[in-house]
């Protein structure tokens, strides 16, 4: 992504996407883009996406996290409906809260990687469904550095702009206009 102004993401011989690194980064056209662009490669799990007025929520796992900003707007201007998806957060862009809380999903620490400036932990949802997240060391005091061991309980949330949505049955992105069809 760092050598080139434009990419194409393919998949058997058919693109995927092409735009620029941050466009296909920001704006994946679908879950296979998704997952494949950046490191670790994106967290996903099935969940509603709900409407309470002019409001969309996601559940993931028993949380309840309001859709905010921008894509708050996409969704509504495309009259998205509620409905089954599937949800994307990149690991940067989860993270660690303190305690409970109704927007907070709790995990349980498998590994952590150190990896210098950053932790890469790996928890598991309650359900068993695998979290990566990836977390600055600048930002935990040493107390928390030094608890950030395997069995710890952990509990995430991710802001309302962070996320991706997918329709479940055919992983095209729900923020993102279409192509016709993929090309050869």
């Amino acid at each position: 992504m760092t050598l080139g102004d434009r990419i194409v993401v393919m998949k058997d011989g058919l693109i995927m996407q092409v735009g620029t690194p941050q466009q296909v980064f920001d704006y994946p056209e679908n879950l296979f883009v998704a997952e494949f662009i950046g490191a670790p490669k994106m967290n996903t799990f099935k969940c509603a996406l709900t409407k309470e007025g002019a409001k969309y929520f996601v559940n993931p796992f028993g949380a309840k996290i309001e859709v905010t900003g921008e894509k708050s707007l996409t969704l509504a201007k495309r009259k998205v409906e509620a409905q089954e998806i599937i949800l994307g957060v990149r690991p940067e862009h989860i993270e660690i809260v303190q305690e409970a809380a109704p927007n907070a999903i709790h995990t349980t620490l498998q590994v952590n990687e150190m990896m210098g400036s950053e932790f890469h932990l790996h928890l598991l949802t309650d359900d068993g469904t695998p979290i990566i997240v990836r977390t600055p060391t600048i930002q935990l005091s040493d107390k928390q550095k030094a608890e950030l061991v395997y069995g710890k309980s952990v509990y995430l949330t991710f802001g309302g702009q962070a996320m991706h949505f997918f329709d479940a049955k055919t992983a095209f992105s729900l923020l993102v206009d279409q192509p016709e069809k993929p090309k050869k």
